[in-house]
């Protein structure tokens, strides 16, 4: 941040973003662990499946996106699969509300079919995963990676979770590898905010990152509890790394956000969580890029508010997903009550209570 900026915000709130900055600094130095488990995991699958030897790993999460708040935030490694789990074998058939199905277009892999698909050519999912897990659970399990041990690797949410211990200072740390498929082209795909619809800034970065041969948009490979076995889930993770690096004003305000809903516990009570926070901004960002972090913040909760108000909570850039959909519109109101009372008493001197 500029200091012309930095001498405009109200000065609690500056003393915040300071001491945040420098926290993000010290957790961002720990960002090699998440890299070692990256280099070796490669290293281990070049001779396991094609799909996984073939796979691209990166760093994306809080602690690549300069969003990190404590060691409680993820260190998280994506690995985007190789082929024939590539837009080249696979069409994303849009099922509504950021979720999808694959199905395989007929385009041979080594002269045969890809594995995991049903009579109809549609992808497996929860059979490609398991396969997928077993294979990164036998190359992780009991490893050496440089000074740590990996003592253990489990299915954690939509990711699995390595656990290692530091062989000198018996520290514990956690990395999630996710799993994903490579999305098409924005404007080859259903079921995403129309091109002209994004904010130029956005428009940029996926075209920078369709340019050098990733896709912004990927599939996790888990989808919502209780559908179908070949459901898929977007994922943004890669975009909003880039986006949110670009963009450190922006950046401020979920930064501010975060530690709000972290300190009243949003996450544990509602499900609310700053990856929604994220979304908000990125949708807002023509309005948010001239505010101050500060205000930036009380926007970004404002539009949570109003939305929550209408018994839902926009999962852009996804076109028409409600990220709260499993919530009646009674729950939703309730939230949005609970937020706002919060903005009432958020004060800059006082934010150094969020610490």
């Amino acid at each position: 941040m500029s200091a012309s900026v930095a001498t405009e915000n109200p000065e609690g709130v500056q003393y915040v973003l300071d001491i945040l900055h420098k926290r993000q600094r010290d957790l961002e130095s720990l960002n090699w662990i998440a890299a070692e488990v990256g280099r070796h995991l490669q290293h281990r699958l070049q001779e396991s499946h094609a799909f996984l030897r073939e796979a691209e790993w990166q760093l994306v999460g809080s602690a690549a996106e300069h969003l990190a708040v404590s060691e409680a935030d993820d260190k998280d490694l994506v690995f985007t699969l190789g082929p024939p789990y590539t837009p080249q074998f696979f069409s994303a058939v849009y099922m509504g509300s950021g979720q999808y199905q694959l199905k395989w277009n007929k385009c041979y892999w080594n002269g045969r079919h890809p594995p995991h698909l049903t009579s109809n050519n549609y992808l497996v999912v929860t059979s490609l995963r398991k396969q997928a897990y077993d294979c990164i659970n036998s190359a992780l399990k009991n490893a050496h990676i440089s000074r740590m041990k990996v003592i253990k690797v489990m299915l954690w949410k939509q990711a699995v979770r390595v656990v290692l211990r530091d062989a000198s200072t018996t520290k514990k740390h956690v990395v999630d590898v996710i799993l994903q498929i490579g999305g098409g082209q924005w404007n080859n795909m259903q079921g995403l905010t129309k091109w002209g619809n994004l904010p130029p800034q956005l428009q940029d970065v996926i075209t920078s990152l369709e340019t050098a041969g990733q896709s912004a948009v990927s599939f996790g490979l888990h989808g919502p509890a209780g559908t179908s076995s070949l459901i898929v889930t977007t994922s943004y993770s890669v975009l909003e790394r880039e986006f949110f690096l670009e963009h450190g004003n922006v950046r401020d305000a979920v930064l501010l956000a975060k530690i709000i809903i972290s300190g009243h516990n949003w996450k544990n009570k509602f499900g609310l969580k700053s990856a929604h926070v994220k979304r908000l901004a990125m949708k807002h960002f023509i309005v948010l890029r001239h505010c101050l972090p500060w205000s930036g913040m009380k926007l970004l909760l404002q539009v949570m508010v109003d939305q929550l108000q209408k018994g839902a909570l926009e999962g852009y850039p996804d076109l028409d997903a409600d990220l709260f959909w499993q919530k009646t519109e009674e729950q939703c109101q309730y939230i949005a009550k609970v937020v706002q009372n919060v903005m009432l008493t958020l004060i800059p001197n006082y934010m150094a209570n969020y610490l």
